[in-house]
């Protein structure tokens, strides 16, 4: 039995038949409806796992020496600083952002700790939230200037094709037998499978609607498993709630 990380449904819209009984018998007519299509990333074992890590490895020699491909320790050579792209100036204030972020939260949580707030109180936990959002806004934009650098080395494309192979091979039907999505025994097959599906939405119909949902949500949830190693399904729950909030923010401006 396949061990499950997280489960998941996506809205369907299939067509049924309608019986309705009429003065001149039974009426049968097909009708629109929306169910939900329940999927689940699975937990893999330790066998996928290594195989997972003979991947990745296999193919980072593979991007230097075949493709000469610079590692990251290279191109960081390459802007003659080991630490990074940034001067120590930024550096320095990129981990105060740190520090002021965690100082922060320490407030927040203490000030939520006590059973009933002042005004006052409740005014200095919405400022330090705001704060905080503004502070997350710089460390990204620090992040992103220096991922960005080294997101042509032999280690950010090995990831990203890691991350690939990891997402063909966990997300499920959530049946009785727990039918793989992308079907195939190796990669190369699994990625055949995978551009069927993506064909499919680029099309406008309602079958499209619900693939480019099904990726974008499947896809999402082996990104927290694959970079931040997201393992229980209340984490799971959490940030996906977090992230619809996000998304339905962003849709309404």
């Amino acid at each position: 039995m396949i061990k499950q990380l997280y489960k998941f449904t996506i809205p369907k819209t299939v067509e049924v038949e309608e019986t309705s009984d009429t003065t001149e018998g039974k009426l049968v007519k097909k009708i629109k409806k929306e169910v939900e299509q329940p999927y689940f990333i699975a937990r893999p074992n330790r066998e996928e796992i290594e195989e997972g890590e003979v991947f990745y490895t296999a193919l980072l020699h593979q991007l230097c020496d075949e493709y000469k491909i610079k590692p990251e320790i290279l191109l960081r050579k390459r802007f003659g600083n080991e630490k990074g792209i940034f001067t120590n100036d930024e550096r320095k204030e990129y981990l105060n952002l740190y520090s002021k972020l965690g100082n922060n939260l320490a407030k927040i949580e203490e000030l939520e700790k006590k059973k009933e707030l002042t005004e006052e109180e409740k005014k200095a936990v919405a400022d330090l939230y705001k704060d905080n959002k503004a502070v997350q806004e710089e460390i990204t934009a620090y992040e992103n200037a220096e991922r960005s650098v080294f997101d042509d080395s032999a280690e950010a494309i090995a990831r990203k094709r890691t991350f690939f192979w990891w997402f063909l091979k966990l997300v499920h039907e959530d049946t009785e037998e727990a039918k793989p999505l992308f079907t195939g025994t190796t990669h190369e097959e699994r990625k055949k499978s995978y551009d069927v599906i993506e064909e499919i939405t680029e099309k406008e119909d309602d079958e499209s609607k619900f693939y480019s949902k099904l990726l974008e949500r499947s896809s999402f949830l082996v990104a927290l498993f694959f970079n931040y190693k997201i393992v229980k399904p209340a984490d799971f729950a959490k940030l996906v709630e977090l992230a619809d909030e996000g998304w339905k923010k962003e849709k309404n401006n």
